[in-house]
């Protein structure tokens, strides 16, 4: 199901033959969405997050921004285990994350993996305990 969702998802965004499966596979595997949505809030962009979690409207990222809060080798780490440019992980990352997100929560594998991510300063406490 994740797949066909991923699959959608690479449609919509007009994103050719990019595996959002894979991507996907890649955030999920060994906590690393946790760590990457973790990083991203501690490095200024927990808004923009929070918007992808929740259920209203994502907001955008750059390059540059995620550069900036992830630093440029873990751009280029997830960008190169897709094989795509760096500059389309703005473009997929929301989009998966959302996807991921249904109902304004991670799934559960997600959550228990991101506890600094949902405790007491994290995006737990942005949405109002919805993790809790």
């Amino acid at each position: 199901m994740l797949n066909d969702i991923l699959g959608a998802l690479g449609s919509k965004l007009d994103l050719g033959n990019l595996d959002l499966a894979g991507l996907a596979q890649q955030l999920g595997g060994q906590g690393l969405i946790g760590d990457v949505l973790g990083q991203l809030q501690q490095g200024g962009l927990a808004e923009v997050v929070q918007s992808w979690v929740s259920n209203g409207a994502n907001l955008p990222v750059s390059l540059e921004q995620l550069q900036s809060a992830l630093g440029p080798d873990m751009v280029n780490q997830l960008a190169g285990s897709l094989g795509i440019d760096p500059a389309q992980l703005g473009d997929v990352l929301p989009g998966v994350v959302d996807q991921l997100s249904q109902g304004g929560q991670l799934p559960q594998a997600i959550a228990e993996a991101a506890p600094n991510l949902l405790g007491q300063d994290g995006i737990g406490k942005l949405l109002g305990g919805l993790f809790r």
